[in-house]
This record gives structure tokens, sequence and C-alpha cells, in this order.
């Protein structure tokens, strides 16, 4: 009997051992794919994440060092400002120091905004340099009278703050009342009238004005100056009250016609009230 040759054997085991390689390698890749897709899919999501922090910070960053630029402007701006104090041009200081303020209020904005991206260390350095110039220039805002949310001061008005800062409360009061009356007698039945008295109180007005801020400019050369200068000033707070109750009984005067239709409806309600209802009568 003829003996098989012994290279068949090791044939078919070579065979059935790649059969089985195959099955094992079929075997990682279907249940290593989806590990591998999954796994892939979380790196690039990390990655793209971690890519739009980076550049968040990286913008953050370079708006710190504008902010910390601006901030050192900022504070020689904060120098010119005490000249036009010294130099009492306070009108262009107002113009100055308004326009500061907006500046300094959208520092603030954008120092909030990237907060979450900066140390906080430097966030706590740049709020308190913006905190202290604004509370810096509103302190001075305030000395002199003048509303940081104001319009700019007109050139009598600079007069008036660099001579009696005293009075500019009631002036700009006056002037505020006198621009409102003047719309309110437009309205009425007889405007021409109205109007030439409130010349004459305003006459009367730029009168005591003129002679208080003579007085104020050269005191001396006025008899009883400070007596005077008290005069005027309490004169000049009767006028606006005065004003304002012009400006009230002007705007109650556009009311007759709601007064009417309001006696009206209380009467008719009360009559409503008061009347007897059908079962009463029946």
């Amino acid at each position: 009997m003829a003996r098989k040759p012994y290279y068949s054997k090791n044939k078919q085991n070579t065979g059935v051992m790649a059969i089985f390689g195959l099955i094992f390698f079929f075997f990682l890749i279907s249940n290593l794919l989806p590990l591998l897709i999954m796994g892939g899919i979380g790196l690039g999501t990390y990655y793209l994440i971690t890519q739009k922090s980076r550049k968040q910070k990286k913008l953050a960053h370079n708006q710190l060092l504008l902010l910390e630029s601006n901030l050192q402007s900022s504070a020689q701006e904060m120098q010119t400002l005490g000249q036009l104090l010294d130099q009492q041009n306070y009108l262009k200081f107002e113009v100055s120091a308004k326009n500061m303020l907006q500046k300094l209020h959208s520092y603030s904005y954008v120092v909030y905004s990237i907060q979450k991206y900066i140390d906080f260390q430097d966030f706590n350095r740049i709020s308190q340099k913006i905190n202290s110039q604004t509370s810096a220039i509103q302190t001075e805002l305030k000395k002199l009278r003048i509303s940081p949310d104001s319009q700019p001061a007109s050139s009598e008005e600079e007069i008036i703050l660099r001579m009696a800062p005293e009075i500019i409360q009631p002036y700009r009061n006056i002037q505020n009342d006198h621009s409102q009356i003047l719309e309110k007698i437009k309205e009425t039945d007889n405007p021409s009238e109205l109007e030439a008295l409130h010349s004459i109180s305003m006459k009367r007005f730029r009168d005591i004005l003129d002679g208080y801020l003579k007085i104020k400019a050269s005191p001396k050369d006025y008899y009883n100056a400070e007596e005077r200068l008290k005069q005027a000033k309490e004169a000049l707070l009767q006028f606006d009250l005065d004003l304002d109750e012009t400006l009230r009984k002007l705007n109650e005067s556009q009311l007759q016609d709601f007064e009417i239709s309001l006696r009206m409806m209380n009467a008719r309600q009360s009559n409503q009230k008061d009347a007897p209802n059908s079962s009463d009568i029946y």
C-alpha cells in the first residue's frame, strides 16, 4: 500500500489555519470597526471643540492686550481732563469727559464678554482700572452739577459753570421749562398773548442773571455785593418754581375735555347706581 506524501498533510493544516485566521480577522473587523469609527468621531469632535476654544482664548488674549493699551491712553486723557479743569475750560471738559465715559463703558462690556477666557487676576485688574477712571470722571462731573447723560453745555452754561456753578441747576431747570412752555403755548387758543407775557418774564430772568454774573465777576466793584448776590439767587430759585407752576397750568388747560368727559362718566355711573332695578318696579 502506497504512503501519502507528508507535504499534503501540512498543506491541509496550513489551509485550515488560513481559514481560521480569516474568520478571526473578520470577527475583529466586525467588532472593532464600530469602536474605531466612534473613537475617530470622538477624537474629531474633541479636536473641533478644543480648536474653537483655543481660537476664542487667543482672541480674548488679543482683546485683553488691546484693553490694556486703551486704558493706558485713557490714563493720559485723564491728565488732560485735569488740565482742562485747571484752565476752567468747562465746556471742553464736559465734552471730553462724556466721550471718555462712553469709551470706558465699551471697555467694560468687552472685558465682561471675555471674562471666562482670561485669568481672574487679569479680569479683576482691568475691571478695577475701568471702574477707577469712570468713578473719577463722574465725581468731577458731579462737582460741576453736570449729569453724565445730559447734552453738552452751551457757551452760556460754560460761563455759569466757571463763574457761578451754584446757580447752574436752577439755570438749567429754567431753560428746560422755557422750552416746554413755548411748545405748550403754540397749542393754546391765544398763543401771541401768552408768548408776549412769557417773554416779559424771561427778560426779567435775563436781567437778574446778567446782574448776578457781573457782580460775581468783580464783587469789589459793587455795593453790598454779597447781599445782592443772595437776593438774586433767591429770585432765580423762585422764578424756577414760578415756571413750574406756569407749565402745570398750561398742562391743565389741555385737560379740559378730559375733565368734562370724566365728570360726565362719573355722573352717569352714579345715576345708574341710584336708579331702581326692574325687580323693584314689578
